[in-house]
C-alpha cells in the first residue's frame, strides 16, 4: 500500500467525520453562554448563589469592572499587598440579576488556586514592563496604580508605579498574590520560574471559590462591592 493511498484513505475518514460534525456547535451537546449568560445547561450547576444589581463586565484591555472584582477580592482573601493576573484567564461576565454556579464556570472553566509571591518593587516592575511591551496589553492589578507610554521603547514604558499608598520601592519586598497558572510561568510568565521555593507559596485557595464565598455574603452586589478607578493608565 502507497503512500498516497495511505493518504487518501485517511483524508476521506477525516471529511467524514468533520461532516458529521456541526461547525456551528464545536462542543455538540453543550449549551454555551450567550448573550445575558443565562443559557443554562438543563440541571447543570443551577443553584442560586446571590444577585448583582450590576453588570460586571471583562475586558482583554485596561481596566474593567469585572478584572478588577476579581483581583480585588485575590488581594483581600490573601492580605497580600498586591495582585495581578493576566486578561485571558477571565472567561465571562456577571449580569444583572441571579448568579449561579454555571456563572461561575463560565467566568472561572478552569481550576486556579491563588498563589503568593514575596518578590521586590523591581522584580514586580520587571513583570509590568514585560507585559506591556510589544503588542501586549497589559494585566488585571489591585493594590497599586499603574501609568505607562507605548511610545516609549519596550520595556522601558513604565513612567509611574504605585504599591499600596506609596511609589514602589524597587529593593523592598512585597507580598503578591497571583494564580498557580501564571506562577508555573504559563503565558509568557517564565520570570516566575526564577523564584525560590522560599519566595512561593501556593495557598490551595480556589480562585473560583473565593469569587463564590464573596457573592455569597455580600449579595447584591453593586457599586460598593466593584471598584472601577484609574488603577492602570496610558498616558
Amino acid at each position: 500500500m502507497n503512500r498516497l493511498f495511505v493518504s487518501a484513505i485517511c483524508f476521506v475518514m477525516a471529511f467524514n467525520l468533520w461532516s458529521q460534525t456541526d461547525v456551528n456547535d464545536p462542543m455538540p451537546g453543550i449549551q454555551f453562554i450567550r448573550g445575558d449568560g443565562k443559557n443554562y445547561p438543563p440541571g447543570q450547576w443551577n443553584e442560586t448563589i446571590g444577585t448583582s444589581d450590576i453588570n460586571i463586565i471583562s475586558s482583554l484591555s485596561g481596566t474593567s469592572s469585572m478584572n478588577n472584582f476579581v483581583c480585588d477580592l485575590m488581594r483581600i482573601r490573601t492580605d497580600t499587598d498586591f495582585a495581578f493576573f493576566n486578561y485571558g484567564d477571565i472567561y465571562a461576565d456577571l449580569y444583572q440579576g441571579t448568579i449561579t454556579d454555571l456563572d461561575l464556570h463560565a467566568i472561572c472553566p478552569f481550576e486556579r488556586s491563588l498563589v503568593v509571591l514575596k518578590v521586590t518593587g523591581e522584580f514586580l516592575k520587571q513583570i509590568i514592563e514585560a507585559n506591556i511591551s510589544g503588542i501586549r496589553r497589559g494585566l488585571a492589578i489591585s493594590g497599586g496604580k499603574v501609568v505607562y507610554n507605548l511610545d516609549r521603547p519596550s520595556h522601558n514604558r513604565l513612567t509611574y508605579f504605585q504599591i499600596g499608598e506609596h511609589p514602589a520601592y524597587p529593593m523592598k519586598e512585597y507580598r503578591v498574590v497571583t494564580t498557580d497558572y501564571l506562577a508555573d510561568g504559563n503565558a509568557g510568565f517564565s520570570i516566575l520560574t526564577t523564584l525560590d521555593s522560599t519566595q512561593v507559596y501556593r495557598t490551595g485557595i480556589s480562585l473560583r471559590e473565593t469569587i463564590r464565598d464573596y457573592i455569597l455574603n455580600n449579595s447584591p452586589l453593586d457599586q460598593t462591592h466593584v471598584k472601577l478607578d484609574e488603577r492602570w493608565e496610558k498616558n
